[in-house]
């Protein structure tokens, strides 16, 4: 009998921390999939996701045996998730997703930069090998060989 509601307990924990997961990763797809316009694409991949994390949870869980009370567990973290913690995420979310757009910025206008400082080497190689492919066929020509006359 010990053992059955310790088996429960651990099966109720991973579910409830399965719930949590997800409203984390609500959070996540809100802040950085979402924004401000709501998309059907981003609700896809919101509930694909969740749903093999759910999947998952409940394998590793119960081997997929379904009770009252992993739903239970699955709502409860969720619920207490959204109450508790979706303030604090968001506080730490919207920063980082700021800086993650700055950071694109910053990597565009390098790589804007490092394209127009190696055209000018690029050009110069360029014209050098045109010079090249001129003078080429005297450099390389065949020799005549003096058995061959």
């Amino acid at each position: 009998m010990q053992s059955t509601n310790l088996i429960q307990l651990a099966a109720f924990s991973k579910v409830f921390a399965c719930g949590v997961s997800i409203g984390f990763f609500y959070d996540a797809c809100t802040v950085f999939l979402m924004g401000k316009r709501h998309s059907a694409l981003s609700d896809i991949i919101f509930w694909i996701i969740s749903a093999c994390l759910v999947s998952s949870s409940l394998y590793y869980a119960t081997q997929f045996s379904l009770r009252l009370y992993l739903l239970l567990g699955f709502l409860l973290g969720w619920g207490l998730y959204a109450l508790l913690l979706t303030r604090i995420m968001a506080y730490f979310f919207n920063p980082l997703k700021d800086y993650i757009i700055e950071l694109g910025r910053v990597f565009g206008i390098l790589a804007e930069k490092s394209k127009k400082l190696l055209a000018k080497p690029a050009m110069l190689l360029k014209k050098g090998m045109s010079h090249y492919n001129k003078y080429a066929k005297y450099i390389f020509r065949k020799k005549p060989n003096a058995e061959e006359d």
